[in-house]
């Protein structure tokens, strides 16, 4: 992030995180399979060193991550990754040619970070890509193959919209969860 100070040059704005510094040096011991001492020095010093070159943005909420409807995420998640596997397997071992379609999904939620995990896990599921992310409009794209084992576009637009709320109530601050008219 860079902010220009009032009369001076451009100065980057340096936030260091004790937790994505441990985060980073742990992933550097996994990378090298190793805890030896030299190891670990350089493991902090790159993660100091990635979070002072590339400075993340502040966030401006907390996320709270409430346990049952994590689980329940995930859960369908995998349950979800299970269904469409199956589906698109039984088209590829019957042979015929499904009916694919562009569906827009336009979600409650406009926040940069739901959409983007909600885009990752959409596009995780078997027969389904997503083809563009509008923020601004709060949209997703998506190519669906064999829509109609997905119940059509109203089917696809209603297992989306289920799939965001069950993010939003698992990670969303309360005032996300509100505006995007869930309960927390």
């Amino acid at each position: 992030m860079v902010v220009k100070k009032p009369g001076g040059p451009l100065a980057r704005t340096h936030r260091i995180s004790l937790t994505l510094t441990l985060w980073l040096t742990v992933l550097w011991v996994l990378v090298f399979t190793s805890v030896e001492p030299m190891v670990l020095v350089s493991g902090v010093l790159v993660a100091l060193a990635i979070q002072w070159l590339f400075p993340l943005p502040h966030i401006t909420h907390t996320w709270r991550v409430r346990p049952v409807a994590l689980a329940v995420l995930v859960a369908r998640f995998l349950w979800d990754l299970l269904v469409a596997g199956a589906q698109v397997s039984w088209v590829v071992v019957r042979g015929r040619s499904p009916r694919n379609a562009w569906v827009r999904v336009r979600l409650r939620s406009g926040d940069p970070v739901h959409m983007t995990i909600i885009a990752g896990m959409t596009s995780l599921v078997p027969g389904s890509v997503v083809t563009d992310v509008v923020v601004e409009e709060h949209r997703l794209d998506l190519h669906i193959l064999d829509v109609d084992a997905q119940g059509g576009e109203a089917g696809v637009v209603a297992s989306v919209l289920a799939q965001e709320q069950r993010l939003l109530a698992a990670i969303a601050p309360h005032l996300l969860v509100s505006e995007a008219g869930g309960s927390s």
